[in-house]
């Protein structure tokens, strides 16, 4: 599969995977999903742009949470489908 056939649904299950891979319990995974939400989004959005080697690391104006934005235009974090509020994203390297 082509970098650029990945759909939404990949995504989130790399996504998911990615919990998955780091412990079987269900504990362990949200710690870890928490801790990239609180303090270490920026991270975990330029593991998903290497990833799938596409869109943008953008902050969430005015809060400035990181999201990865697909090409798409959807915008993921750690939590999936990003439901973070914010006014606008401005890509990283602005």
């Amino acid at each position: 599969m082509k970098v650029g056939e990945i759909n939404h649904k990949q995504i989130l299950k790399w996504i998911d995977d990615f919990y998955k891979n780091f412990s079987k319990e269900p504990k362990e995974q949200e710690l870890l999903r928490k801790q990239y939400m609180n303090g270490y989004c920026y991270f975990f959005a330029k593991t998903l742009q290497a990833a799938f080697r596409r869109g943008d690391v953008c902050v969430c104006v005015p809060f400035g949470h990181f999201v990865w934005k697909d090409i798409d235009g959807i915008i993921y974090d750690a939590e999936g489908i990003s439901s973070a509020d914010f006014e606008y994203t401005i890509p990283e390297q602005f």
